[in-house]
């Protein structure tokens, strides 16, 4: 008869686990080893006065082999998995293009820039871009309006993810430079290759309707173009 007591056994399968899979710890292949043990009958003991005595699994299944089993169907249960999948994401632009666009040539033109984006924000990924085969867009040039800087205000506010280099550059400037609510984007500016560059403004209230006349001073921040991480910040004494 089987000599190993059940904790015997248990400690010598989950020994047999970790050697053959070594990211396994001895505490985990023993539930494993437990695990196994309930599948085969629980454990037969040679004396059944001593349930955990001396004595093998009531199936008879070896040691060697119940390591195995187990071994197997834990490599067998990690699984590689290549996946294509269409998604939708949200990704902001600003670039510098000619004067006078269409809204449909602005897309056309910043086609190859998006792709570069998305493949430069993949990097130390696991993720692969195949293509785009199509997007679409809402397309907005010039100075900030009193409406889109509510819009940006509204943005922090809601506490969510900003992925809005307008938004970001006023986060970092309110901070850096110790500024209130009334300070908000004047204009985003870019040069091609180039970093973003936000003018931060006083305005008289959170309308962001007129300047505020008794400012003195605009704030500048620089953003990274594809990381929106920012670069640098400067105050700009008016005039």
């Amino acid at each position: 008869m089987a000599n190993l007591t059940l904790n015997g056994w248990k400690a010598s399968v989950a020994a047999g686990v970790v050697e053959s899979l070594p990211l396994q710890d001895f505490e985990s292949a023993l539930v494993l080893a437990e695990s196994f043990l309930a599948t085969q009958g629980g454990w037969n003991p040679d004396d059944a006065g001593d349930p955990t005595g001396s004595g093998e699994p009531a199936s008879g299944i070896s040691l060697e082999a119940s390591i195995s089993l187990i071994t197997t169907t834990q490599l067998e249960s990690i699984y590689h998995v290549d996946v294509s999948a269409n998604m939708n994401f949200r990704i902001v632009l600003n670039e510098n293009l000619a004067f006078g666009l269409s809204d449909g040539d602005v897309l056309i033109n910043i086609a190859d820039r998006l792709t570069d984006v998305v493949e430069a924000n993949l990097v130390n990924t696991n993720i692969e871009l195949i293509d785009i085969p199509s997007f679409t867009g809402d397309v907005t040039n010039g100075p900030t309006t009193a409406e889109e800087r509510r819009s940006i205000q509204t943005l922090i506010e809601s506490g969510g993810r900003i992925i809005e280099p307008s938004a970001i550059g006023l986060i970092v400037a309110r901070a850096m430079f110790s500024l209130d609510n009334t300070h908000n984007v004047e204009y985003l500016y870019t040069e091609p290759t180039k970093v973003l560059f936000l003018q931060i403004s006083k305005y008289i209230d959170t309308t962001y309707e007129s300047f505020d006349s008794a400012a003195t001073s605009k704030f500048g921040i620089t953003l990274d173009a594809i990381s929106f991480k920012t670069t640098a910040g400067v105050v700009i004494p008016i005039q």
